[in-house]
């Protein structure tokens, strides 16, 4: 209840993020991904229409990253209609996928091995080989697990891997919907899904009546959620598996409700049920609604579209050990509000923005492409690899074509120059010498192998440094990367590429956008709910970032004659405006010598008189004099200062 808040605690944060020392600052925003100088497409702008044929972009609704048995990684997205793999070398994106799906599909994915498994319980599940070329009709790198249809799997709404294993649940099977079956793989083979005296593959059914909704692994379990309880998975040594059920409640109480919420942070899982925020663990009986984490998710259930419960979702920031939850509400079909929850910290905010998707991933740099290696070694121009090498197929290349390297030694042979007549009018290079040519490729490579190739890669990552959080924003579609920044940087116009050899279909055209902070009180009382109240002065400690024209702080004091909630715009609470302060360094100006220097005099104080049994307090920071306006404006608060005190009723007179 709002008269229950402590003197203390704030109804509301908006944008305003907990540091490391307890301080409330405003938040920051985010960039791009992979924001740089020579951008291509890397936050997936432009969807690459041009070669999909769809007529629009459409919300980015999976985000996954698939690492392979080298430890290479790759970003993978998906819309309802196309799954997209990132090249990091030319810093753009293959369509690996572009004729399945549905204006409402949803892509699941999990990888075992270098096989990563993609379905949308739609269409029968396919897979892609990590760094596979097109393999089917129509340009298509994804192809259709075989040995699912001919045991009667042409469909599934969940996919995982646990313990080396493939799982898929909540399948059709020979034209049956069997929302409580789960099937599993061949132990490391993702692709064989028989059962057989020397497979491990095999099946088991979940309760009677019940739909498998999601699994994530937790310690040693694989734990599945119903629509009516939690399962467990476990194994033995001999990759044998056990089916057990954890939580079996009355109704569905507690149950997960909105599948694509549910989010692991270590040792639990955090999902939204029908009515809040659950939080399960292997050391719990049931799941249970944190006190803190309940009270702050009414700003998602008390406004949550609960028809379309598969576009709400959840992703983890393993960095910052935040959870980020996004919802739409009731009037909109996609996500526009972020709740972010602190797991160090009893601390939570509003983040007015919403996203379709969120992962973890991390970006491992250098990565040479076959093709830069190709062109790096002058063993071919990058218009004979195109004349040659069919390379961008279904693939967005360079918005702006590299520039061939100078290469005074290219090589004039692979080993030699001196041919050799194999017959039948096969000729080729005398690959019996003893020693390559001098100017050869081979004498130019000297003893480097594919391995040594490779060893930079592999271990050019080996601390995580390339760890990062991004989003698909559900505003413009467009992949984010949280930064430091104080701006939120949105995809505008796409462009046509002007140069004739370039492949990719767009260059980029961005705006900044600005948003505010904000602090917002519950109705203060001081613990006396009969008498008036006379506010008399309200003053804030803050440290600010140095700026050329500086944020601002806005206060409102608000009145009512009952505790009312003043997150409500119905509330009836009397709202007074007073005159914004500028946030600017408060010490003597940089002219006076370090000598004379005197202590701050000023600070960002408000001399008020108000009276009212409930007062109220809101405090924002603006930007109103920058272009794009409420950009910028770093800023941490220390302290609110109230001068208040309870008077008799009637004191006004």
């Amino acid at each position: 209840m709002p008269e229950d808040l402590q003197v203390s605690a704030m109804r509301y944060y908006l944008n305003v993020r907990l540091t490391d020392k307890n301080k409330p600052c405003r938040a920051t925003g985010f960039d791009k991904h992979l924001t740089r100088a020579d951008y291509n497409n890397q936050d997936l702008h432009d969807q690459l229409l041009y070669l999909t044929g769809f007529s629009a972009k459409l919300p980015i609704t999976m985000l996954f990253e698939a690492e392979s048995l080298r430890k290479s990684t790759k970003l993978i997205a998906a819309t309802s209609r196309g799954v997209y793999a990132l090249n990091n070398s030319t810093g753009n994106w293959k369509v690996i996928s572009d004729a399945l799906g549905n204006a409402t599909t949803r892509w699941k994915s999990a990888m075992l091995r270098d096989t990563v498994i993609l379905t949308n319980n739609v269409d029968p599940v396919v897979y892609w080989q990590f760094d596979q070329g097109v393999t089917e009709a129509d340009d298509q790198s994804v192809s259709p697990i075989a040995i699912l249809t001919s045991i009667g799997i042409t469909k599934a709404g969940v996919v995982v891997v646990w313990k080396d294993t493939a799982f898929l649940m909540n399948v059709v099977v020979n034209g049956s919907v069997q929302g409580n079956s789960i099937y599993w793989s061949n132990y490391q083979l993702p692709l064989d899904w028989q059962p057989a005296a020397a497979s491990t593959a095999g099946s088991a059914d979940v309760g009677s009546g019940e739909t498998i909704l999601a699994a994530l692994p937790l310690a040693d379990r694989l734990i599945i959620y119903t629509n009516k309880g939690i399962w467990e998975l476990v194994t033995n040594a001999d990759t044998v598996f056990s089916l057990n059920k954890r939580y079996d409640p009355q109704a569905g109480e507690a149950c997960l409700f909105y599948p694509n919420t549910l989010i692991s942070i270590g040792s639990e899982h955090v999902y939204f049920g029908q009515d809040g925020i659950y939080v399960y663990s292997l050391y719990q009986e049931k799941p249970q609604r944190v006190d803190w984490m309940h009270k702050a998710s009414s700003v998602i259930f008390d406004d949550i579209n609960r028809d379309s419960c598969q576009v709400h979702c959840a992703g983890y920031d393993t960095e910052r050990k935040e959870m980020y939850f996004s919802w739409a509400r009731a009037q909109d079909t996609l996500p526009t509000q972020t709740l972010v929850l602190s797991t160090i910290d009893s601390f939570s905010f509003v983040m007015d923005y919403g996203f379709s998707a969120f992962v973890t991933y991390t970006l491992k740099e250098p990565v040479q492409a076959l093709r830069d290696f190709l062109l790096a070694k002058c063993i071919c121009s990058s218009s004979e690899l195109e004349t040659y090498w069919s390379q961008f197929t279904k693939e967005g290349g360079y918005c702006s074509t590299p520039t061939n390297p100078t290469c005074p030694d290219a090589p004039t042979s692979i080993w030699t120059v001196t041919p050799l007549d194999l017959g039948d009018g096969v000729i080729t290079e005398d690959y019996t010498q003893v020693t390559a040519d001098a100017n050869s490729l081979c004498t130019q490579l000297g003893g480097i192998t594919i391995s040594s190739l490779c060893e930079t890669e592999e271990r050019s990552d080996e601390c995580n440094s390339g760890k990062r959080f991004v989003a698909a924003s559900s505003s413009d579609n467009c992949i984010k990367e949280f930064s430091d920044n104080y701006y939120r940087e949105e995809y505008v116009v796409i462009e046509t590429c002007t140069d004739g050899v370039s492949l990719s279909g767009a260059s980029q055209n961005y705006q900044r956008l600005g948003y505010s902070s904000l602090w917002r009180s519950g109705p203060l009382a001081l613990t006396d709910s009969k008498n008036d109240k006379l506010l008399t002065r309200l003053e804030v400690e803050a440290s600010s970032f140095t700026q050329s024209s500086p944020s601002q702080f806005n206060l409102r004091i608000g009145l009512h004659s009952q505790a009312v909630d003043p997150n409500q715009d119905n509330c009836g609470i009397v709202w007074d405006s007073q005159d914004p302060k500028p946030i600017t360094c408060k010490s003597d100006s940089a002219a006076v010598s370090a000598a004379n220097k005197t202590l701050p005099s000023e600070s960002y104080e408000w001399p008020l008189y108000y009276g009212a049994r409930y007062v109220y307090f809101e405090l924002s920071i603006t930007n109103p004099n920058v272009s794009p306006p409420d950009t910028g404006g770093g800023c941490c608060l220390s302290r609110i200062t109230l001068d208040m005190e309870s008077v008799a009723r009637n004191w006004m007179g």
